[in-house]
């Protein structure tokens, strides 16, 4: 399955996804939401890299860039969590691009498929295949739809794409 067309919303334009990946020696993986306290998501996303030489300090190969709420400062953390962890797309029946909510009520629209929620839910309508995949060493895998978290013994199928 190609990755090459993921349609999701971004905190940076192009430009300043190209500015950042040159920077940092990194490649934009996504937008999506981030961990937040008592086991939630934050209701604002983050742009998530992977950088190529691992931070020294913790060893990850991943940032997130992302701008709080009602501000317009702009903060790099760890990004670590996305590692294995399950992002939910529908795939477009006519191109196949991926469609990814990248936070709560981020209503994203492409042809006649919507989805919404982000990590905390999935909402779709239209007609458009659930995938699920996960990033492994800054690579999109897809998996099967058994698969449950990172945590679970059990993990599933994975397909590198």
């Amino acid at each position: 399955m190609s990755t090459e067309c993921i349609a999701s919303t971004s905190i940076f334009s192009e430009k300043g996804i190209k500015t950042i990946e040159e920077r940092y020696n990194a490649k934009y993986l996504i937008d999506t939401a981030m961990p937040a306290g008592l086991g939630g998501w934050t209701d604002f996303p983050g742009a998530i890299f992977y950088q190529y030489e691992a931070y020294p300090e913790t060893g990850s190969h991943y940032f997130a860039m992302y701008m709080e709420p009602y501000s317009e400062n702009i903060y790099i953390t760890d990004a670590s969590f996305i590692e294995n962890t399950p992002i939910n797309f529908v795939k477009d029946p006519v191109d196949g691009c991926l469609i990814h909510s990248a936070f709560r009520h981020d209503y994203v629209t492409y042809g006649t498929i919507m989805v919404d929620g982000g990590r905390d839910y999935l909402r779709t309508s239209g007609v458009g295949e659930i995938v699920r995949m996960v990033i492994q060493d800054g690579e999109w895998v897809e998996l099967n739809l058994d698969y449950k978290d990172n945590n679970n013994e059990d993990s599933g199928d994975a397909e590198a794409v």
